[in-house]
């Protein structure tokens, strides 16, 4: 949006990584009742503008999302600068150019490309093999389930999702966990599998980087965030997510 309308653009984010609810990406304001802002949204069937805190409004717009289908497009503000200093994921955007860069760089070979990413964001290839299930359903608001890989070894890799994905577990023991970026690839092309493409039988690469190679925001280590997306996928993630020896 910024390039549209040739306005400045700050190298920062709420986050560095996706996150699925409105809270998470809120610079830590969900601890923080005292401090009103406003959010709008806007979708095909609805537009909304809402003031309060960070976690009524975040409900609200959710609310809405839901009546639209599970989708809207919003923003929120007016935030001080000195918050985006003190809790925004300073050089987020820099961060996804120089993966882009790197990825068109690589080429072709979609071996390079996974090479290049792997290089870019410091990760590690968790399976590769095929999908073997993915029970992923959208409920009130939320993509919820898992996706299964088995890899060409034979172990088993399940992907805990929640809009994003969330955690993973090889053989039942866990070995990322959000904020961690957990991501599938396409081994003939190297490029972004989207979960609804993990179809029982499709081959797949998956990779795993840790949040300490990542940009992050301060919203993503509030406890007060963790709740309702444990609730919704029944598994925990606070616990992992909230040790930086994770």
């Amino acid at each position: 949006m910024a390039a549209a309308l040739g306005v400045p653009l700050l190298d920062a984010a709420c986050n560095g990584r996706g996150h699925p609810t409105v809270k998470m990406g809120s610079l830590g304001l969900a601890s923080r009742p005292d401090v009103q802002l406003y959010q709008s949204g806007v979708g095909d069937k609805v537009g909304i503008t809402v003031h309060g805190n960070t976690v009524i409004t975040s409900a609200l717009m959710r609310a809405a999302s839901v009546q639209n289908g599970g989708l809207i497009m919003a923003c929120r503000g007016p935030l001080p600068a000195s918050l985006v200093i003190e809790a925004g994921a300073l050089g987020a955007i820099s961060y996804q150019l120089a993966l882009g860069r790197a990825i068109i760089d690589a080429g072709a070979s979609a071996c390079v490309v996974i090479e290049a990413v792997l290089d870019q964001t410091r990760g590690r290839i968790l399976a590769e093999g095929e999908v073997i299930s993915n029970t992923v359903e959208y409920r009130e608001g939320f993509d919820v389930g898992q996706v299964a890989v088995r890899s060409a070894s034979g172990s088993r890799v399940a992907l805990g999702v929640c809009n994003e994905y969330m955690f993973a577990e090889a053989e039942g023991i866990r070995v990322a966990t959000f904020p961690d970026l957990l991501a599938t690839l396409d081994p003939m092309t190297g490029g972004v599998l989207a979960i609804r493409e993990l179809q029982p039988g499709a081959p797949v690469v998956v990779i795993a980087t840790s949040k300490r190679n990542l940009p992050l925001g301060s919203g993503i280590f509030d406890p007060a965030v963790y709740p309702d997306v444990e609730a919704a996928m029944g598994a925990e993630l606070a616990k992992y997510a909230l040790d930086p020896n994770a």
